[in-house]
């Protein structure tokens, strides 16, 4: 871009752009892409963390000024073309002033601090019951990018509901006459932390000096209210009632959180 002074002459105006300042032995200016990483290997993989390694890849030649870091990327977009990062350009993982934290329209730049010969990352960001891909990019000391080190598809386990007793309260030894029906031995809340959870089975332990020709069954009602008008019946034990440990399996139940 040029304009013209009041004396006839043509100022030029120059606008620069990611200007990268470095110190190097080399008298030469690096404009050399290190070596991409290879080999992606999946670890650990659970609900809330995926965890890789990778090998990494050199940045050789005469005016080469080394890996400086690795940076790792991802996208729900399991068909996204491999990110391409711009030499000289200046990426983050907050966006904004500090550089861009998204590649083209699907990548996500979820790190950029992987130190030079790290070769694992974990990433604790991710959601259950997602599937991913990821990025693996070099950078040297003059802000030159390798090429991309994709991995496969990498889906995140679900998430793991937990039910556990909220208020119980059972029948102490000795309150149930002989010739009473209908009585309830245990009534309890189930506190679960995942919507969508499934009741499949309850263990339990009976107690006493009774003999199992003494009891009839053993039944298990469900309500989704904390009362037992209009309660489901779920299962009914027949057999085995003697004292000791019982289990109602093969359930099916649906159980709201909270």
């Amino acid at each position: 871009m040029s304009r013209r002074n009041s004396n006839g002459t043509t100022a030029r105006i120059l606008y620069w752009d990611d200007i990268v300042i470095y110190t190097s032995n080399n008298n030469n200016t690096d404009i050399t892409k290190p070596g991409a990483p290879t080999g992606f290997t999946n670890g650990s993989i659970t609900s809330s963390s995926v965890t890789f390694t990778w090998t990494d890849g050199s940045d050789g030649g005469g005016t080469a000024t080394g890996v400086q870091n690795t940076y790792i990327l991802r996208t729900t977009n399991t068909s996204a073309a491999a990110p391409v990062l711009n030499d000289q350009g200046q990426y983050s993982t907050a966006g904004g002033t500090s550089g861009p934290n998204i590649v083209g329209t699907d990548w996500t730049i979820v790190s950029t601090s992987v130190a030079a010969g790290t070769t694992t990352y974990t990433d604790n960001t991710v959601a259950a019951n997602t599937s991913y891909k990821y990025a693996i990019i070099h950078r040297d000391l003059a802000y030159n990018y390798s090429a991309a080190l994709e991995s496969g598809i990498i889906t995140t386990l679900p998430l793991v509901p937990v039910i556990t007793l909220s208020s119980p309260s059972q029948v102490t030894i000795g309150n149930i006459p002989v010739g009473v029906n209908n009585t309830f031995l245990s009534i309890f809340q189930a506190a679960v932390t995942v919507t969508g959870a499934t009741l499949n089975s309850i263990d339990f332990t009976s107690g006493g000096s009774y003999q199992a020709a003494d009891i009839v069954n053993f039944n298990l009602y469900y309500n989704s209210s904390n009362n037992f008008s209009g309660s489901t019946l779920l299962s009914t034990l027949t057999t085995s009632l003697e004292a000791g440990s019982h289990s109602f399996t093969g359930l099916s139940q649906a159980m709201k959180a909270g």
